[in-house]
């Protein structure tokens, strides 16, 4: 959703993480936020991003450390 120089989307996402105590990726499904604010010179630019697992994801290692890669 837009408006005026603010945007913004919520949706999900699969990402691959590694957990600190693991070797292997793994792929979690996250709850994801992000906000942009259109520059001066037109592009956006994103200037907040949250997520967190979901629900079902948050009981499995809550605890430990992960790693994103993109």
């Amino acid at each position: 959703d837009v408006s005026g120089h603010l945007g913004f989307w919520a949706g999900y996402a699969h990402e691959l993480v590694r957990s600190v105590d693991e070797d292997h990726l793994t792929t979690v499904r996250l709850r994801i936020t992000e906000i942009f604010h259109r520059e001066n010179d037109g592009h956006w630019k994103m200037v907040h991003r949250h997520a967190d697992p979901l629900m079902e994801e948050k009981g499995r290692r809550a605890h430990a450390p992960i790693h994103f890669f993109s």
